[in-house]
């Protein structure tokens, strides 16, 4: 299990809660960031972020209230238990990958160790036609406003 949460004003989960409950199931667990903090080199950005991706895929869960935490699952087809923050930006963007069995968005208030169990047992698959035609809009306001 890898855990990514919040350490700010933005959090609303408690990270003591998960790490209790999933000791009592005797769930080992690491906890990581996305946050790296300090001056990232231009021609090393690609190598972090590939390393940052890289620990995700090496989990069979990632428990958060980080965005781009619960992007990293998504995209490392790693099964994910995303918890809301205050800002929304968490499920503002579950719209979008709602359709991933293998991503989940709750209140910090929803979770269970019932979750966790569930989440274990789901087999990733990411339809990437499905995926794009979803992301077809932003793609065009992108494009749009890039030229």
């Amino acid at each position: 299990m890898l855990l990514c949460f919040r350490d700010d004003l933005e959090k609303t989960s408690d990270l003591s809660i998960v790490i209790e409950q999933l000791k009592a199931e005797n769930i080992d667990s690491d906890l990581t960031d996305t946050v790296i903090s300090g001056y990232i080199n231009p021609a090393q950005r690609e190598m972090v972020v590939r390393q940052k991706l890289n620990e995700f895929s090496q989990y069979s869960l990632v428990i958060c209230d980080r965005l781009h935490a619960m992007i990293f699952s998504a995209i490392t087809l790693t099964p994910c238990i995303a918890f809301d923050n205050v800002s929304k930006k968490v499920s503002g963007v579950y719209e979008w990958l709602h359709d991933l069995d293998y991503i989940k968005c709750i209140q910090s208030d929803s979770f269970d160790i019932t979750l966790v169990k569930e989440m274990l047992q789901v087999k990733p698959i990411f339809d990437n036609v499905k995926f794009m035609e979803n992301f077809k809009p932003l793609e065009e306001t992108i494009k749009k406003y890039s030229m």
